[in-house]
């Protein structure tokens, strides 16, 4: 097991650190102006980061309101204070990505999955519909973090009732919304397929027992 385990952290690494190299060579100076995979809606963030490193530089006379979501904003103005050549945003997509992969890794551990398959799963993230968006200015990178960490602290409390999973669930899922709405699915879902099975399932049982205590 130790033995699969390495092979995905090594897999996992080399294709950030592949990811990073690829990203950063793209830029030709300013990441606003000269990245080729803005995306229309990344620029929404680019601007609005830049406008926030502007306003905590100094600058009294920036009007533009932070109308996305806040998490992504704030490292599109740390890269903005950095220099806004892209190293900055991209480290972060790349941290992600290794966050995502670990992420993956424990929860086909807690899953039962074939220890054989565990060194393929960074490969899979890598190359799954979201690595279209890996190259672009987006949060999604960031929010699928919240919404695995949210995945496996379900799971974690699913099997063992801990609090300490609830509370990281929580946690998961605000971060995740303050990054992409959606990153609240697993909570929500998860709250109500619970509160669902535990309210019915007891009764439906009963039911089943009293229907075959009649047949008998």
């Amino acid at each position: 097991a130790g033995q699969f385990l390495d092979i995905a952290v090594l897999a996992a690494t080399l294709l950030a650190c592949a990811y990073y190299a690829l990203a950063v060579q793209r830029v030709n100076g300013d990441l606003l102006n000269s990245y080729p995979l803005g995306l229309m809606d990344g620029y929404d963030w680019l601007l609005e980061g830049h406008a926030v490193s502007a306003m905590l530089g100094g600058h009294r006379d920036v009007d533009l309101p932070l109308l996305r979501n806040p998490i992504y904003v704030l490292c599109a103005a740390a890269d903005a204070a950095l220099g806004g050549a892209g190293r900055f945003l991209f480290a972060m997509h790349a941290l992600a990505f290794l966050a995502q992969a670990g992420l993956l890794v424990l929860a086909a551990r807690q899953l039962g999955t074939d220890r054989r398959l565990v060194p393929w799963l960074p490969l899979l993230l890598a190359t799954s519909a979201l690595g279209a968006y890996r190259f672009a200015i987006y949060p999604d990178d960031l929010a699928l973090v919240a919404v695995l960490g949210s995945v496996l602290a379900l799971l974690a409390w699913r099997r063992s009732g801990s609090r300490a999973a609830l509370a990281v669930l929580g946690g998961a899922a605000v971060l995740g919304a303050l990054t992409q709405e959606y990153a609240l699915i697993p909570l929500l879902v998860g709250t109500i397929f619970y509160s669902a099975v535990s309210r019915w399932l007891p009764q439906i049982r009963g039911h089943v027992v009293s229907l075959r205590t009649s047949c008998v």
